[in-house]
């Protein structure tokens, strides 16, 4: 370090004719800059003279402001899609709730609700656009319906319905809004619904068939990935079995041929697939305690990569009514889910339950 002072001084003693002979500064400016500069020489090497920050004033959901994260903490990037350990199906500090909480708020979405059957809500990220589908009364056709609103705590606005292909319902927004994921038989052309996808502008002359994905069964209910790289949904195939639960994976943009998913499929029916941002929880509705009743469950997994666990119930949200999942929040802050239940204007109601 003596050195590496002794360098600075003979560089700056030259600085002072330089100075004097191109600025034109007079001995008393020049001698006053160059002591102090070398008074601050002085310090090279010390310890820093400002106060290095306190981890216990550092705020706790912010890995960086601790100095980073290290092996022990799970991290994901941006999109969702990366791998993270046990602990990110159930580490809390999300900023908003503690994703390991018990469902503690439970409420019909009173301002969607009409007398028919409302279901199958999702939204998008931010949560401000809501999709949904609608029968007008018993042995009506099914259509999708959207409706927005100001903020996440703001009630929703007006309905309008979205000329889509006959009898459509389950619709499922992507990420980045450009294509809703749905299902439809056209209005009874077609035996079974099958899985369709619109462009923008949304309607049945932009609608495609997923053919890589359709069989010659059911298929419905599309519930897509935060980042779209798998696309989740339900299937009758082989036409001799219940409702089962199948992915897709997605390479280049196009799906691959779907798989059921393990773990989370039994002998009774599995419906309305809702897979969290991260992808480690995978909410379904099963009647697999009871034939005439469906509740929610949830199956985790430790990895992307890894197949999940046999799913729980989610009890407080279950009762003797109809229950089924419908969106899941990126936070997992809020669940949308559909209900038969008192406390809804008739049929089946739009509820939303939050956690703390």
């Amino acid at each position: 370090m003596p050195l590496f002072s002794s360098i600075w001084r003979g560089f700056l003693l030259l600085r002072v004719h330089v100075l004097k002979q191109e600025c034109g500064l007079g001995i008393p400016t020049v001698l006053f800059i160059t002591c102090a500069a070398l008074a601050a020489i002085g310090c090279v090497g010390d310890p820093p003279s400002f106060q290095e920050p306190d981890a216990s004033n550092a705020d706790a959901n912010d890995p960086d402001a601790l100095g980073g994260s290290d092996s022990s903490t799970p991290t994901r990037d941006a999109t969702g899609s990366g791998e993270r350990d046990a602990g990110s199906a159930g580490d809390a500090g999300n900023g908003r709730c503690d994703p390991n909480a018990p469902f503690t708020v439970i409420e019909p979405v009173a301002e969607l609700n009409a007398a028919s059957d409302d279901e199958g809500a999702r939204l998008t990220p931010d949560e401000l656009v809501v999709y949904f589908t609608r029968r007008t009364g018993a042995g009506q056709p099914y259509q999708i319906f959207t409706a927005r609103r100001a903020d996440r705590d703001a009630p929703f606005g007006a309905a309008t319905a979205i000329l889509l292909l006959a009898n459509a319902s389950g619709a499922m927004i992507a990420a980045d809004q450009t294509t809703l994921y749905y299902s439809s038989d056209r209005g009874g052309a077609d035996p079974n619904a099958h899985l369709y996808s619109a462009k923008l502008p949304f309607s049945a002359a932009t609608s495609v068939a997923l053919t890589a994905l359709n069989s010659a069964a059911l298929d419905y209910s599309p519930y897509v990935s935060a980042d779209e790289s798998e696309l989740y949904f339900v299937s009758r195939r082989p036409a001799d079995i219940d409702d089962n639960i199948f992915v897709a994976e997605s390479e280049g943009g196009t799906f691959l041929e779907p798989t059921a998913v393990g773990g989370v499929n039994s002998a009774s029916a599995e419906r309305s697939p809702v897979v969290s941002a991260d992808a480690l929880r995978l909410y379904v509705g099963s009647n697999r305690a009871e034939p005439t009743d469906f509740d929610i469950y949830v199956a985790a997994r430790m990895l992307r990569t890894a197949s999940f666990q046999a799913p729980i119930a989610v009890t407080e949200l279950n009762g003797p009514s109809f229950e089924m999942p419908d969106w899941i929040a990126p936070d997992d802050c809020t669940l949308y889910f559909r209900s038969d239940r008192a406390g809804g204007p008739g049929g089946r109601d739009l509820w939303r339950a939050r956690r703390r």
